[in-house]
Parts: C-alpha cells; sequence; structure tokens
C-alpha cells in the first residue's frame, strides 16, 4: 500500500513537472487541444445558464494555459467560475492569459482533478463541471469522473473532452511491436456526443515525439502498459521510431471524444 501510494505521487509529481516546463508555450503549441476546447464549449448548455446568471457555479478542471477558460468566460459572463490545474505553473499561465476578464468572478485553485476530497470542493455544488483533454492523464479515469459528478446538483451536468480509442494508435502499436510497451489499453469514454480526429503529418515520428515534449505530453498516459526493462532502451527507442515512419511516414492521428453525463 505504501508503495503504491508512493507510485502516485511520483506519477503526479512527473506530470506536474512536465506541464510546468511546457507552461510558457503551451497556449502557442497546443492546436489540437484548442480546437477541441472550442467544440466542447459550443456544445454546453447556455439556456441553463441563461435562467440563474449571477448563481450559476462553473468549475474546470485541468485548465491548462485557459484555451477553455477564455471560452467559458466569453460564454457565462457573469458566472461564479472555480478555474483549477494540478500544476502551478499551467495555472499562473492561465491566470496571466486571462488577464483581460479580471472583472469576471473567478476563483483560481491548485487542485488535483482526481482528488477532489478537499475543503474546498466538499463546500461546494456546481451547475457545470467541465475539463478539456485533462481525463486521460487520471490514474482511473471511471472512478474519479464518478467522484467528479458527486459535485454536481441534481440538475447540473459534466462535459469534458478527453483522449480516446485512436489516440496516437500509430505510435502505440510500433512501440509495442518493438517491445518498448507491453500493450495499450483503447479507451472509450463514457457519454460521447461527438467526436474529432486529425491526422498530422510531423514528417517523422521522432519530429512528433520533440512535440509531445514541447507541450508536456513527454510520458504516457496509465492506459499505456509500460516494460520496465525498457525504461531507457534507447535501442527499443530507436526500433520504435524506424518501424512508425516506414509503416506510417510521419502521420500521427490525434483522436479525442466529447462527452457529457448528468444524474
Amino acid at each position: 500500500m505504501l508503495l503504491h501510494k508512493k507510485l502516485i505521487v511520483e506519477y503526479k509529481e512527473s506530470l506536474k513537472k512536465a506541464f510546468g516546463s511546457a507552461a510558457e508555450d503551451y497556449h502557442l503549441r497546443a492546436l489540437f487541444q484548442k480546437e477541441v476546447a472550442y467544440d466542447l464549449c459550443c456544445i454546453l448548455p447556455i439556456s441553463k445558464y441563461k435562467e440563474k446568471q449571477h448563481t450559476y457555479k462553473i468549475l474546470e478542471i485541468g485548465c491548462g494555459s485557459g484555451f477553455l477558460t477564455e471560452y467559458l468566460l466569453t460564454s457565462f459572463p457573469n458566472a461564479h467560475l472555480w478555474i483549477t490545474d494540478l500544476s502551478a505553473d499551467m495555472l499562473n499561465a492561465c491566470k496571466q492569459n486571462m488577464r483581460s476578464f479580471e472583472h469576471c468572478n473567478i476563483t483560481y485553485k491548485l487542485l488535483d482533478g482526481e482528488n477532489l476530497n478537499s475543503s474546498f470542493a466538499a463546500n461546494h455544488q456546481f451547475d457545470l463541471i467541465v475539463s478539456n483533454m485533462a481525463f486521460q492523464w487520471f490514474r482511473d479515469a471511471d472512478a474519479s469522473i464518478e467522484q467528479i459528478m458527486s459535485y454536481l446538483k441534481e440538475d447540473g451536468a459534466l462535459y469534458y473532452a478527453m483522449s480516446s480509442h485512436n489516440h496516437f494508435w500509430e505510435w502505440y502499436e510500433s512501440a509495442k511491436q518493438v517491445g518498448l510497451i507491453n500493450g495499450y489499453k483503447k479507451i472509450i469514454p463514457a457519454g460521447i456526443l461527438m467526436q474529432k480526429v486529425q491526422k498530422i503529418n510531423y514528417g517523422n515520428t521522432l519530429n512528433f515525439l520533440k512535440y509531445m515534449s514541447q507541450t508536456g505530453i513527454n510520458q504516457y498516459t496509465p492506459n499505456v502498459y509500460l516494460d520496465a526493462s525498457s525504461k531507457n532502451c534507447v535501442y527499443k527507442v530507436r526500433s520504435a521510431l524506424k518501424l512508425c515512419d516506414a509503416m506510417h511516414k510521419g502521420f500521427i492521428t490525434w483522436h479525442a471524444a466529447i462527452c457529457s453525463l448528468n444524474f
């Protein structure tokens, strides 16, 4: 049990470090995430907000540099927004990017969306909880989503986007074939309303991995089963790169599902 807790702490710290190091440039580089945030915001329940206005409460989990945050502040200008992230650097970047919305009712909080059992969350019930491309980083997304929904009001709803089953499949299959990873679980999120798929040409797979590092996505999500013996195996990484290039010519698929759940 102690070892398990230690591994969770190490995993969370690695996420903070990875995304924290990318916070300064994330807003310029993470173009797919920005597009998904826009698609997500377009389907949010504006009509319910118009009925409540100033009493409407929104929680955003994993704000990153603020793609979805900006759309929320534009679409729900009189609501009270709680904007949260696991990374202090990302939260600060979001706050800086939202300077033009200082007149809005915003509370910024450093918060682990996978563990809302805090005095902050326990004292609130929300009309709307939203998240853009964050839940795939949860160690147990299903259990976490169930916990998150317990903080909704009776007529509240959860709207979220996360990576889905074909996300980066070209790289994962190549890494699996050379033994760099043992396999990966294809995630199919609950409550899918729409899906966004883009196949992007990076020229070669190494450029793709460099891009991942530059945006903080420089480690595997929990649905990828790593081979511990391959952690620092340069040979297997090179083999996976070579195979992926040969099979897919530098093209990598991005796949996000946009979802909604309520009681």
